[in-house]
């Protein structure tokens, strides 16, 4: 499977230091599906590389959700995801 970039929620499942989004966008969820191992990591980054969302399996198969409350959802400059070592990652936007 590729990242899908066309269609909300994003599906990305390819870490890459390259950005997948250099303009201002409003993130309304993260998710990551598939965390298959303990220590296993997805990082999200600004496009200055500042970290916007990590998490950090504890166990097989776990699932992680961030839902942002604001009505317009969390404002983001630019999204890389330099780490993504299982899984899958579903960005939604407003």
């Amino acid at each position: 499977m590729a990242n899908d970039l066309l269609k909300n929620p994003w599906t990305v499942d390819t870490a890459s230091a390259t950005a997948i989004l250099t303009d201002w966008a409003n993130l309304r969820s993260i998710q990551w599906i598939g965390g298959t191992t303990a220590g296993h990591e997805a990082v999200i980054q600004d496009k200055d590389g500042r970290v916007l969302w990590r998490r950090l399996a504890t166990g097989a198969n776990q699932d992680f959700e961030t839902v942002f409350p604001e009505r317009l959802g969390h404002p983001v400059n630019g999204l890389l995801v330099p780490t993504l070592t299982s899984g899958v990652l579903y960005l939604t936007f407003v």
